[in-house]
Formats: structure tokens, C-alpha cells, sequence
């Protein structure tokens, strides 16, 4: 794990930037955030200090202390109180307090100031064991940074009516797959993986349609160097058998592309790639069959003055009108002499007509992926050009 990354993530992207400073500004306005996030969150570590550091930037007279506690190994949901009382007092304090003496141990807790400058972390929370946690919190008569806080983080859903003292900060609610092709994009930018702009921007896309807001998979995923020679379907298959990644997607179900991948689901993984193909090389296709045409322009405007051409069921009148389809046609025809209708001279050009057809295709009328060999050849001719 790259925990520089980590840090970029969640203090530099405008999403992730923004959900951690919400947490923090609940804090601060002496509430309660709940905290709603994937189970597959990139760099959770690196969030928590997020918040913990602009915490601390916010209010630098305080010295809180952040403690972080799992609930599934360290508390039970009949114990709250007591496992508190326990772990953050003094043994003469904790010792004193009596259940029966009409005192709350929240009351208890207060007075105590057995919380004083804490934020307790609950962590590992099921949705199911969410309530009784806000049911313990807010039997307190007040959260604040001075009298102790919590944070309770909630994998997936939270429920949805909520007393004052709570605040939702939902994940998807801030971070668009935007945040994660800004992160992808920055990565590669500083990468000397890809040579050109264009093939930086198609892997940081492609990565993150895959990966969605795993960026830190995405990260490992950039870093491949057989974006143009492997599938990212095997690339994948060999990050999911590597360390953080081999419980990725193990929530029953989940929609994480490791899930989907040991499932056998590479319909709806082919699916994400597709969409960011179309997004970045069926643009690049369309400038290409511009450029060609511009490039034949006068043998074309021959060819429809002298024959009757049709395309998806009428006249053709223009060059510009041409697709890759009908320019392969034209290629194909002879007249009677054996001229080619058209003939291109280039014979780079003649034989990377009928490719640039069949990748075409491919996206727009079969919406199949091209594969790296092609997406290489699309890019290839357009470096050359």
C-alpha cells in the first residue's frame, strides 16, 4: 500500500477533501458523525489521520486524542458503558461507579471526565449495530471536543431518521467517479509508464470505470506496464491474488470488480470498460475518419461525383459524410479497367483504414471492447499522424 498516495487521495481530491472535512466540521459543531462507507474503502487508515489531522489544525489549543476502537473484537453491544468506563479511567474511578445509584454511566462517564479530549472511533460497525451505538451516544447530554466525542463508521447503509445529535457523512454523497479519474490522471502524469497524453488519459479513465472508487486498486492497476499487450482482466485476476487486495469484494453482494471477477461476471466488467472506450477512443476513431477524409478529400469528392453512393440507406453528397465503412467499400470496388474506386496511395494509410473499421465496429455496433492490441494500434496511428 501506498500510503503517499493515501494522503493525496484524501487531503488533495476535491471528493475525498471534502467528505473529511464534513466529519470535521460535525465535530466541531458538537455533533456526532456517522459515517457512511463502502466496505472496500481505498485507504482507510489515511482517512482517519485526514480527520484527525484537520482536527487538530482546526482547534490547536485542544489536544484531542483520537482512539480507535473495533467493535466486533474489542466491545459488545451489552457492554458499551463498562468496556468504555474500563479502558479510558483510572482503576479507582472505574471501580467507584455503581449502576444502581441512579446515575446514567454516560452521566457517569461526564463527570467523571473519564472522555474529556477523547473522540472514540467506533470502527467494524455492521448496519445492524449501528442503532444500539447511537442509542448508548445519545444518552449523553452533550458531545463536544472538550467533554469527548465519538465517531461512529458504518460499513454501507445508515439509517435513514436521525436525532440532532447525529450527522450523516456519506461517502457517495461527496466522492464522483470524477474524483477517481482526477486521482488516476494526476498518477499517470507523474508516470513515465505511458508515452503520451492520450494513453495516460485512456488508462486513468479505464481504471477508474474498473475500479470505480477503489482507487487504491486503480493505483496498483496503473502501474501495470501491459496496458496495450494483456487484458485487464488477467491483470486484474494477479492483483486480486496480492496483499491488500484479496479480501476486496468479499461483502455479500458487493459490486467491487474483484467480486465480480470471482464470480465470473466479466460481462458487466467488460461493460465498464466499454464505457470508458467510448468515452476516449470512439473520439479519438471519429478525428481520425476527419483527418482521413480531409487527407482524400478530392479522390472522394471524384468517386460520388461519378457513382451513386449509399450509406445507411441514402445518398451520400459529401466526402464528410463518409464513414470507415463506406471508405472500405469505395477501397474494394473496381471499374471496369480495374482501378480502384478509390485507391490510397499511402499504403500505411490504405491498410490501417480497414482496422480503424473493425475497431469502430466493435464500440458502436456490437458494443464489444476493442482489445489492447487494438486500442495500441488506435493510438499508435494517431501518434503518427
Amino acid at each position: 500500500m501506498n500510503v503517499l498516495s493515501g494522503d493525496f487521495w484524501w487531503k488533495d481530491i476535491a471528493g475525498p477533501q471534502s467528505f473529511v472535512k464534513r466529519v470535521t466540521d460535525t465535530l466541531l459543531e458538537h455533533r456526532i458523525p456517522l459515517l457512511s462507507v463502502p466496505a472496500d474503502l481505498p485507504w482507510r487508515h489515511s482517512m482517519r489521520n485526514a480527520v484527525a489531522e484537520r482536527l487538530a489544525e482546526s482547534r490547536p489549543d485542544l489536544e484531542n486524542y483520537v482512539y480507535f476502537i473495533d467493535a466486533a473484537d474489542d466491545c459488545s453491544d451489552n457492554n458499551i458503558g463498562e468496556f468504555l468506563l474500563w479502558k479510558f479511567a483510572n482503576r479507582e474511578t472505574a471501580s467507584a461507579y455503581r449502576p444502581r445509584a441512579g446515575r446514567t454511566i454516560q452521566a457517569y462517564l461526564t463527570i467523571q471526565g473519564v472522555l474529556a479530549n477523547k473522540i472514540i472511533w467506533v470502527k467494524g460497525l455492521a448496519p445492524e449495530h449501528v442503532r444500539v451505538w447511537m442509542d448508548f451516544c445519545r444518552q449523553f447530554e452533550s458531545c463536544s471536543l472538550e467533554t469527548g466525542s465519538f465517531i461512529i463508521e458504518s460499513q454501507e447503509s445508515v439509517p435513514s431518521s436521525l436525532p440532532e445529535l447525529f450527522c450523516t457523512v456519506e461517502f457517495a454523497r461527496f466522492v464522483t467517479r470524477y474524483d477517481a479519474v482526477l486521482f488516476n490522471s494526476l498518477l499517470m502524469s507523474e508516470s513515465d509508464l505511458a508515452p503520451t497524453k492520450l494513453r495516460q488519459g485512456y488508462i486513468s479513465v479505464a481504471a477508474a470505470h474498473l475500479c470505480e472508487f477503489d482507487t487504491e486498486l486503480s493505483e496498483a492497476l496503473l502501474q501495470d506496464e501491459r496496458w496495450f499487450q494483456k487484458d485487464p482482466l488477467e491483470m486484474l485476476k494477479e492483483l486480486a491474488e496480492e496483499e491488500p487486495f484479496v479480501r476486496r469484494g468479499e461483502r455479500r453482494g458487493s459490486t467491487h470488480v474483484l467480486a465480480l471477477l470471482r464470480e465470473g461476471y466479466t460481462a458487466e466488467i467488460m461493460q465498464r470498460l466499454w464505457t470508458a472506450q467510448i468515452q476516449i477512443l470512439f473520439p479519438v476513431l471519429e478525428l481520425q475518419r476527419i483527418w482521413i477524409i480531409e487527407r482524400l478529400y478530392v479522390q472522394l469528392e471524384a468517386v460520388l461525383q461519378s457513382k451513386s453512393i449509399e450509406q445507411f440507406g441514402q445518398k451520400v453528397c459529401y466526402p464528410e459524410e463518409l464513414e470507415f465503412g463506406t471508405l472500405v467499400f469505395l477501397m474494394s470496388k473496381q471499374h471496369d479497367n480495374g482501378d480502384r474506386w478509390l485507391y490510397v496511395h499511402d499504403a500505411t494509410l490504405r491498410n490501417a483504414i480497414p482496422t480503424l473499421r473493425d475497431c469502430r465496429n466493435l464500440l458502436a455496433h456490437r458494443h464489444q471492447c476493442c482489445t489492447p492490441k487494438q486500442a495500441d494500434f488506435i493510438f499508435s496511428f494517431e501518434e503518427k499522424r
